[in-house]
């Protein structure tokens, strides 16, 4: 039977021998062993710290030096028996007993190389939570979560996520800071090192909250009609100008328009949502969401209501049918009544126009 045996591979561990260790054991023990070079637990000073797996968990047997492997091999380390230099189950080690980690959950438990081993521990369950929801909510479900950035000013990362939300540009970098947040514990550099997959997860979710949606293929075009310079094309995709999310299944939603999002606050109010609810209203024939100037936070919804042939409806009505289906501070400031709603050829809301018509208008709330 092979027996897994972990040789953490971080670079506290390769500093003390731990290359050196892991050849020696896999010369002496052949085929007999499957060798898994693992991420550090943080227990620096065991290290090399050896983890054999056996029935009742995995035990450890640390600092090991390659002079130590005959009399470990010997005493019969492959199947957890005792020894001077074994610690027990590593799990019921003093040190990492009291400990309930979350960060660094699988620090020293997977293979950092292995997709699968990440997926097995928990792996992209954040990442497929955020593509089934809409980009403001993963936004504010980061700042609901009180997340913050280590070091001294612990700054939230909700807040930077949702300032580059609003930011307009036509290209966006999520960036990894890798420089210690906390000196002296070597915690990014453990995690860089023991769960890799976890950075990748992370910025992953951070474009999906922040990004736009881009298409490319062999039918996509290249640039528009008539267009001269470099055309759209970013690295070969091209920007739909659609904020968009995708299910866990791979069903997309687009749900607005980049430039018809409405910022509140550095908040995004997605004008769709609001158009969908005004328009189920009985006596709605059409309504169209805009941004109106707000002095204290930026933009706020103004919904533009065109009312059916012989129904009438006041702006409390409307507004009072938002009630329970959003978030209170998602509700409509005002609302605006008109004969008509400019069209395009295809049937689509101008909403250009609309803001034109709209550019003066005062909030009552404002």
């Amino acid at each position: 039977m092979t027996v897994k045996v972990y040789v953490p591979k971080d670079s506290a561990a390769l500093a003390v021998g731990a290359d050196e260790l892991a050849q020696t054991l896999l010369s002496a023990c052949g085929d007999s062993i499957s060798l898994v070079r693992n991420g550090s637990r943080g227990l620096f000073w065991l290290e090399p710290l050896v983890e054999v797996e056996t029935a009742q968990g995995r035990v450890a047997y640390g600092p090991v030096a390659v002079d130590d492997v005959p009399g470990l091999l010997a005493a019969g380390m492959l199947s957890g028996q005792a020894h001077p230099l074994c610690l027990g189950l590593t799990d019921a080690m003093a040190f990492l007993a009291k400990q309930h980690r979350v960060a660094f959950a699988r620090m020293g438990v997977i293979d950092p190389h292995s997709l699968s081993d990440y997926e097995a521990h928990g792996g992209w369950a954040g990442l497929r939570a955020a593509l089934a929801m809409a980009p403001d909510e993963v936004v504010q479900t980061v700042l609901d979560s009180g997340l913050r950035g280590r070091g001294g000013a612990a700054f939230p990362a909700g807040i930077k996520w949702r300032t580059v939300a609003g930011a307009q540009a036509e290209q966006k970098y999520v960036v990894c800071n890798a420089d210690e947040g906390d000196s002296g514990t070597y915690a990014d550099r453990m995690t860089m090192e023991g769960d890799p997959f976890m950075l990748i997860e992370g910025m992953a979710i951070a474009g999906v909250a922040t990004g736009d949606l881009l298409v490319k293929g062999h039918w996509v075009v290249s640039r528009y009609f008539k267009e001269e310079g470099a055309g759209p094309l970013q690295d070969s995709w091209f920007p739909t100008g659609d904020v968009a999310k995708i299910d866990a299944e791979g069903y997309m939603q687009i749900t607005d328009r980049s430039k018809d999002v409405i910022k509140s606050g550095g908040e995004w109010i997605g004008s769709i949502d609001l158009e969908n609810i005004a328009m189920a209203h009985p006596a709605v024939a059409m309504a169209a969401c805009i941004a109106a100037y707000h002095p204290k936070w930026d933009e706020r919804p103004l919904l533009v209501v065109m009312l059916k042939p012989g129904a009438s409806a006041t702006r409390e009505d409307i507004l009072a049918f938002f009630d329970g289906k959003i978030a209170k501070w998602w509700t409509p400031d005002d609302v605006a009544f008109v004969d008509s709603i400019p069209l395009g050829a295809t049937g689509k809301m101008l909403k250009h126009r609309l803001r034109e018509q709209f550019k003066d208008y005062r909030l009552p709330s404002a």
